[in-house]
C-alpha cells in the first residue's frame, strides 16, 4: 500500500512558548518511527513535514494525491488540530476512496470528538502507533471491518455509524526492537534555534533514547499518555544510531526524551559508550532538576553535551506543589549550579506564570528567582491547558471550562480559572521579567565572557549571519518568547 504521513504545522506559528523553536525546526521523529514499521512490512511511505517545507494545506493535499496514496495518516497535536482536520478534508474531497487516519496526542485524547465532528476522518490511532498502523493497514488491505475492529488502540465508526473504541494497545516494552528512523525520508534540513541564535552550522536532528515519564505534573499529559511508565533503549542501541548519524554527516542533535536524566546511571553509561566509540557530536538534553548531579553532567559534557534545558517552573514551593512537580526551589538552583560547574555551555531555565490562584507576589518571586539562578536563558511561559492534562480535567470538573469550545485550540488557564490573575497583568509580568533578566549589566558581562570562552557558543553565533546574541535584539526575541496572540486561543 502507498501511504502518506503528514506532520501539519501549528495553526499559529509561535503558539508554543519555547526558547528553542520547534515549528519546522525539528524533524517529525514520531512519523519516522511509524514509517519505519510500515517500510519493514513492504509498504511505500511518503513523509511530508508541512512547517519545515512551508506548504499550505492545499499543497500538502495535492502532494498526497500526486503520490497516489491509498492512505493518509496525519499527526496532530492540539496546536495543529485544525490544520490536521483540514488536510484530511481536502484529501478526502479530492479522493473519496482514500483512507484518512489521525494520530498522536490530540487524536489519543480527542478521538470521539474528532470522528463526531469530521466525517472525512475515518479513524483515530490512540497512543503509540508503530504496531497499530501496521495492523490497520493490513486490515484495510483485507477489506474487512471485522479485522479492523480487532485492532487494539483505535477509534472508528461501526457499520451503523456509531463511534466505537477498541481496547487500549499495551505500550511497546522493547524499544530496541523498533527500526532506527530513516531520516532520508525527509528532504529538508533542520536546525535548532535558541533565542536569536540559529544553529545552522551543520546537519541537525533529534534522537529519542527513552519514552514516557513516571512523574505526574498537572500541566502535562505525558504521564497519562504513557501510563506513568518510563521505558528506555539500551545504551548500545542508542550508540548504534548515533554512529550511523555521525557517518551520515550529522554533527549535533537533541535528545527529544520527556526527561533524559530520569536514570542518571544510564545517562553516564551512554556517555562512556559514546566516548569509547568516538562519537563526536554536540548534543542537547532536557532534564529534571532532581536528577542533575555534577558528576553526571561532567561525564555527559566529556561526551559532547553542550546545552541543558531544565523545567524549573516556579521559585515558590506552593506553586511547585500545585503542579505536583515533586521538586524544590533549592533543587532548581542546584541543578543549574551543577551543570555550570560541569562545563555545560548553555543552561536554559523554563518558568510558568499564571497558575490557578497564583498571586502577583508569587509570580514576582519566580521572576526574581530566575535572576538568581545560574542560567543563560530564562523562558517565562503563560500556563496553558490542553486535553489530556490533569489541570484541563480539573477545570472541566469545576465547570470553569467548556471543552467543546477549546478542545481544538487549548486555552490559557487565566482565561478559565476564576482565581487566576488577569491575563493582561500576567503578560506584563512576563514581559518585564524577560527584559529585567536580559538587561542586567553583570549578566551581560558574564554572558560575553562565557561566549568568548566557549567554542560551541562561538560556532553557534557564527553559524548564521541572521543570528545575533539574544541581548542584541531583545524586542524581536521577546515577541518570540511571549508572542502576542488572541486571548483564549493561544495555548495548547
Amino acid at each position: 500500500m502507498k501511504i502518506a504521513l503528514v506532520s501539519p504545522a501549528p495553526s499559529q506559528i509561535g503558539k508554543h512558548l519555547y526558547v528553542y523553536e520547534s515549528s519546522g525546526g525539528m524533524p517529525p521523529l514520531g512519523l519516522l518511527y511509524v514509517a519505519g514499521s510500515l517500510v519493514e512490512k513492504g509498504h511505500d511511505v511518503l513523509v511530508i513535514d508541512q512547517a519545515a517545507e512551508g506548504l499550505t494545506n492545499k499543497t500538502v493535499a495535492e502532494r498526497v494525491l500526486q503520490a497516489g496514496a491509498d492512505l493518509v495518516g496525519v499527526s496532530a497535536l492540539t496546536s495543529s488540530a485544525l490544520r490536521a482536520a483540514e488536510i484530511s478534508r481536502l484529501t478526502k474531497k479530492a479522493n473519496p476512496n482514500i483512507h484518512t487516519l489521525m494520530g498522536n496526542v490530540h487524536a489519543t485524547f480527542c478521538a470521539d470528538r474528532i470522528l463526531d465532528k469530521y466525517s472525512h476522518v475515518d479513524l483515530c490511532v490512540r497512543g503509540e502507533g508503530e504496531e497499530t498502523i501496521v495492523e490497520v493497514v493490513h486490515a484495510l488491505e483485507m477489506n474487512g471491518y471485522r479485522k479492523l475492529k480487532r485492532v487494539k488502540g483505535i477509534t472508528l465508526r461501526n457499520r451503523e455509524g456509531r463511534i466505537v473504541s477498541t481496547e487500549d494497545r499495551p505500550l511497546i516494552k522493547d524499544l530496541d526492537s523498533l527500526p532506527i528512523p530513516d531520516r532520508t525520508l525527509l528532504s529538508q534540513d533542520y536546525h535548532i534555534k535558541i533565542g536569536e541564535i540559529a544553529l545552522r552550522r551543520g546537519k541537525f536532528t533529534t534522537v529519542v533514547s527513552s519514552r514516557g515519564c513516571p512523574f505526574v505534573c498537572t500541566f502535562c499529559c505525558c504521564h497519562i499518555l504513557c501510563k506513568r511508565q518510563w521505558r528506555a533503549r539500551s545504551p548500545e542501541n542508542i550508540a548504534d544510531e548515533l554512529e550511523l548519524l555521525q557517518n551520515q554527516g550529522y554533527d549535533h542533535f537533541l535528545f527529544a526524551d520527556d526527561s533524559f536524566t530520569v536514570n542518571p546511571r544510564r545517562a553516564v553509561k551512554l556517555a562512556h559508550l559514546m566516548r569509547k566509540r568516538r562519537i563526536e557530536m554536540d548534543w542537547i538534553i532536557e532534564g529534571r532538576v532532581d536528577a542533575a548531579s555534577r558528576e553526571m553532567f561532567q561525564e555527559m559534557v566529556r561526551a559532547g553535551c553542550r546545552l541543558a534545558f531544565f523545567g524549573m517552573e516556579s521559585g515558590t514551593q506552593r506553586i511547585l506543589d500545585l503542579y505536583k512537580k515533586k521538586t524544590t526551589p533549592r533543587q532548581n538552583r542546584l541543578a543549574a549550579a551543577n551543570a555550570r560547574a560541569a562545563g555545560v555551555d548553555i543552561i536554559v531555565g523554563s518558568f510558568i506564570l499564571g497558575g490557578p490562584g497564583e498571586t502577583f507576589r508569587e509570580m514576582q518571586i519566580t521572576t526574581d528567582f530566575a535572576k538568581h539562578c545560574d542560567i543563560d536563558f530564562a523562558q517565562f511561559n503563560i500556563l496553558g491547558l490542553s486535553p489530556g492534562a490533569p489541570m484541563w480535567d480539573e477545570a472541566i470538573t469545576k465547570s470553569y471550562l467548556d471543552p467543546e469550545q477549546y478542545w481544538e485550540s487549548g486555552v490559557l488557564a487565566a482565561n478559565v480559572f476564576p482565581d487566576s490573575p488577569p491575563l493582561t497583568r500576567i503578560r506584563d509580568i512576563a514581559r518585564d521579567a524577560f527584559m529585567d533578566f536580559s538587561l542586567r549589566p553583570r549578566y551581560l558581562v558574564k554572558e560575553l565572557f562565557l561566549t568568548l570562552s566557549s567554542p560551541f557558543r562561538i560556532k553557534a553565533i557564527l553559524s548564521s549571519v541572521s543570528s545575533l546574541p539574544h541581548w542584541v535584539n531583545l524586542r524581536r526575541l521577546y515577541k518570540f518568547v511571549v508572542p502576542p496572540t488572541d486571548e483564549g486561543n493561544d495555548a495548547s
